[in-house]
Parts: structure tokens; sequence; C-alpha cells
């Protein structure tokens, strides 16, 4: 029987979870070697005295779990518990079960603890860490939307310049289309004004000067409405024709072609109709057009010459 008794006293001081038995009175009966060393204590030192003794500081809530034990009959399981140590704070999860008399009375509690100090320092740097990253995580999202602002920013002003330059491009080639209008128009009342100092200035001459000139307003004006027109984007696919459409683009830069002595030789054989954006497509060929007319005046050519031809792919 002593043997028996010293074998579980060996295995009882063995077990590396700490161990204690506590009676109704909150004082503690037993406890192991675990809980001792954890503790920084000899078991003499606990043993026999309330954990208001042992653990001033935490005892009032191990006290509170004891007793919903003790009252209910049932056990109570995962409490996260901590106390002061010679080392610092230590965390343990402890079970508590009814410690029960051989007439199978409640006489006070069973206690098993778990020392889980190093997981909760891991759990700590985890919560540090993934609060730190939660926070660099609204930082570049701040920087991105920062980012994306200047980019739209940035956006917004390469197409307003985009806008601007082809507005420059229109109204340059408008100058071009009404330079020899205007000319002519100069021309017409610089002769009304000479006809008026002769006396030459009859009804049917000024008849006809204003015929003229209306004729040459006209044009001028139709010229607009052709270069407004041709912004205009296209909201559905249409079908076009190809030659049309090279034809009415050249029509829109023959002033700027012409002024800058430039032959366009255009090689369509037979016509091709396209299914797409007509406005699109024709600003295409305009800014190749202008792209071809830069880069022969910007070399120097002599014999200046831009050649539009259609392919057929096979």
């Amino acid at each position: 029987m002593e043997a028996s008794k010293q074998e579980l006293e060996i295995i009882f001081d063995s077990i590396t979870a700490m161990i204690f038995y506590k009676d109704k009175g909150n004082r503690f009966i037993r406890v192991n070697n675990a809980l001792a060393d954890a503790t920084g204590k000899s078991k003499k030192e606990i043993e026999g005295k309330t954990a208001f003794e042992v653990f001033p500081e935490q005892a009032e809530d191990y006290w509170e779990d004891d007793k919903e034990v003790i009252s209910s009959g049932k056990p109570k399981r995962n409490i996260i518990e901590s106390f002061e140590t010679a080392g610092g704070l230590a965390w343990v999860r402890t079970d508590k079960v009814p410690y029960r008399d051989t007439n199978g009375r409640i006489v006070g509690i069973i206690g098993f603890s778990e020392d889980i100090t190093e997981r909760k320092r891991i759990e700590e740097i985890l919560k540090k860490r993934q609060s730190e990253i939660e926070e660099l995580n609204v930082h570049l999202e701040h920087r991105v939307q920062d980012e994306l602002a200047a980019s739209r920013n940035k956006d917004h002003i390469l197409i307003q310049q985009s806008r601007l330059a082809a507005l420059g491009e229109m109204i340059g080639h408008i100058a071009h289309q009404w330079r020899q209008p205007l000319n002519i128009l100069n021309l017409i009342l610089i002769n009304i004004k000479d006809a008026y100092d002769y006396q030459e200035l009859d009804e049917s001459y000024l008849d006809k000067s204003v015929t003229k000139g209306k004729q040459l307003i006209t044009k001028m004006s139709t010229t607009i409405d052709d270069f407004r027109n041709f912004f205009l984007p296209n909201k559905e696919k249409e079908e076009f024709s190809l030659t049309e459409i090279v034809e009415n683009t050249l029509s829109l830069v023959e002033g700027s072609i012409k002024y800058h002595h430039i032959l366009v030789k255009t090689e369509i054989n037979d016509d091709m109709y396209i299914l797409g954006f007509a406005s699109e497509f024709s600003q295409v060929i305009l800014n190749l057009l202008n792209n071809a007319k830069d880069a022969v005046i910007g070399n120097n050519v002599e014999k200046r010459k831009i050649s539009i031809k259609r392919y057929r792919d096979s």
C-alpha cells in the first residue's frame, strides 16, 4: 500500500502539467512539482494556504471559477489565467473539475493547468504584426488612392493637352482653308472701292460682287461645318466608303497641303466598304496625314509627296 502511494506521488510530481487540489475554503491541499516550479515557490510554501495568500492579485478571479465548479458540480474547461512569477507574468490554460470524497460529496476542486506563456507571447507578436500589416495596408491603400488620383490628374492633363493639340491642328487647317477665299473676298472689296472711285460702280457690278462674296462666305461656313462634323464621335458602327472617307479627310487638309507644296497621290483602284466608326477612322487618316506632312517638312524633302495606298489581305 505504501509502495503504491509512493508510486502515485512519483507519477503526480513527474507530470509536466500543473496539478492542484483545493478545498471549498479556497485552500490548496496538494500541488505537484510542476506548479511549484512554475510559481518559483516550494510545495510547502503553497500547500495549506489560500489562493489569496499565494496569488493575491489573481486570487479573486480564481475563486470565482472555483465557486462556479463547486456550486454546479460541472467541470469548467479552457480557462485562460495568469499569475506572477519570478520571471514575469505567466499564462496558463486551466481545466477545473469537482473534487469529490468517497461518498461523492463535493469537497473542493481539482485543477489541471498547461503553461501557454510562449503561445501567448507568439499570439501577441502575431497580433502586433497583424496590426502593423493592417496599418501598412491602410497606408498603402491611401498611397495607391493618391497615386491613382495623381495618375488620373495626369491623364486628364494629357487628354486636355491632346484636345488642345487637336483643336490647334483644326484651327490651323481652317486657317489654310480660309486663306484663299479671304484673299478673294479682299480683292472683291478692293474692286468695289476702285469701281466706286472711278464711278464704274453700277447695280449689276455690285450684285455680281455681292453674289461672289456670299458664295465665298458660304464656302467658309461649310468648312467650319465639315470640321465640326469630322470631330463628332459616332455612337454606333456604320458601313462607310473608304474612298469617300479619304477624299473627305484630304479636303480638310487641302489648304495646308498646298501651302507646303506637297503632292498627295491616292491609289485606291476599287472602293471598299468598312463596318466601323467613320469619324474615328477619319481622325486616324488625318493623324497619319499630319505625321507624314510634318516628316516631309521636318526632313527638308525637295520633292514633297505623300502616297495613300489601299492593300487587301489575301
